[in-house]
C-alpha cells in the first residue's frame, strides 16, 4: 500500500477475499523486546472510531510487524493530488470539513491518554477516507516511540512542528501543528511544501506560510481549491475553518488550540455547513417545482 518512514505497508486478505487487514512492517526499531511489548500493548489498547484498530504483533531479532483493522477506501493525500480529477471533485467543503472533524476526533481521544500520548506523525498520508468520502480514520499513531533512532525525516515534509527536534518526542502542540497543516492541506488542495512553476524543482513553499502571506494581503479567495472556491452558502464556514487551520500553526506552541477545542470547534463548522446544504436542497427543489399559468 505504501512506504514511509517508520515501514513498509501491506494489504492482505483471506482466501483471496476482500482486504481484512493492513500489516505494517516496521524499520529501524532498537527497542529491547520487554519495551517494544509493552508500547505496542499500551497502543492496542486505544479504541475509538477514528482509529484503526491494533489486532496483533510480531517481535523477532529479524522483524517487527503490527497487524490492523483494514479501513477505508485511500488515504486524503491520494484524494487531494493523486493523479487524475476524479478524487478531487467528490470532495465538496461539507465533505472536508467532515473528513477533519473525524481525524480531530481520532488524534483528541489519542491525547486524552496523557501528556505522553501523541500521534507524532499526523499527515494527510496518514489520514484514511472511509468509502463515502465524508468521514476518517487517522493511522500510524504512536509508531514514532516505537523508533530506536532520534533522526527526524527530510525537513521538507512540511507537517513538522518548527519546535520539534526528536521524532520519538512529540507534544501535543506539535500534533496541533501538524493537524492544522492538514486543514490547510484540505482548504487549499496543495501539499505541504509545493514546487512553484519557475523553481526549476529545486525548492517548495511552506504551506503554513504561503496561507499566511495570502490573507495578509487581503486575497483569501485566492487560499482556497478551485473546486469549493464557489461553492454558495458555506462562505463562513469555509473561513471558521481557515482560521482554524491557522491558529493551529501559529509558530509559538502556547499559542496552539488543544485537541479537544479544535475538535469542539470543528464539529461547529460541520453542523452549520450541513444545515446550510440542506436548506440549499430544500430551497432549490421548491424552485424547481413546475409553474402553473
Amino acid at each position: 500500500m505504501g512506504m514511509g518512514v517508520h515501514g513498509t505497508t501491506y494489504r492482505a486478505t483471506l482466501d483471496g477475499g476482500d482486504p481484512v487487514l493492513v500489516i505494517k512492517r516496521l524499520r529501524d526499531v532498537h527497542l529491547p523486546d520487554r519495551e517494544f511489548r509493552d508500547r505496542v500493548v499500551a497502543l492496542g489498547a486505544l479504541r475509538h472510531d477514528n482509529l484503526p484498530a491494533l489486532r496483533a504483533y510480531f517481535y523477532s531479532k529479524e522483524e517487527k510487524l503490527l497487524v490492523y483493522d483494514f479501513v477505508g477506501a485511500g488515504s486524503l493525500s491520494s484524494l487531494l493530488h493523486g493523479n487524475g480529477a476524479e478524487g478531487r471533485a467528490r470532495l465538496d467543503f461539507t465533505a472536508r470539513a467532515r473528513i477533519a472533524l473525524a481525524a480531530a476526533r481520532g488524534v483528541a481521544f489519542i491525547h486524552r491518554g496523557g501528556a505522553k500520548s501523541s500521534h507524532g506523525s499526523i499527515k494527510s498520508s496518514n489520514v484514511v477516507v472511509n468509502g463515502t468520502r465524508d468521514g476518517a480514520y487517522v493511522a500510524d499513531y504512536g509508531l514514532a516511540q516505537l523508533m530506536g533512532a532520534a533522526a527526524l525525516p527530510k525537513r521538507g515534509t512540511g507537517y513538522r512542528a518548527p519546535e520539534v527536534t526528536d521524532a520519538r518526542a512529540v507534544s501535543h502542540k506539535a500534533d496541533v501543528y501538524s493537524f492544522g497543516v492538514v486543514v490547510l492541506e484540505l482548504l487549499t488542495g496543495r501539499a505541504p511544501t509545493y514546487a512553484l512553476p519557475d523553481d526549476g524543482g529545486a525548492g517548495g513553499v511552506d504551506l503554513a506560510r504561503w496561507v499566511r502571506s495570502v490573507v495578509q494581503e487581503e486575497w483569501t479567495s485566492e487560499v482556497f481549491d478551485s473546486v469549493i472556491g464557489n461553492e454558495p452558502r458555506v462562505e463562513e464556514e469555509m473561513m471558521r475553518l481557515l482560521q482554524l487551520g491557522m491558529e493551529c500553526t501559529e509558530q509559538h506552541p502556547d499559542r496552539r488550540p488543544s485537541m479537544d477545542g479544535v475538535e469542539a470547534r470543528i464539529e461547529r463548522i460541520v453542523e452549520d455547513a450541513s444545515r446550510r446544504a440542506d436548506f440549499s436542497s430544500t430551497d432549490g427543489s421548491r424552485s424547481g417545482d413546475l409553474q402553473w399559468l
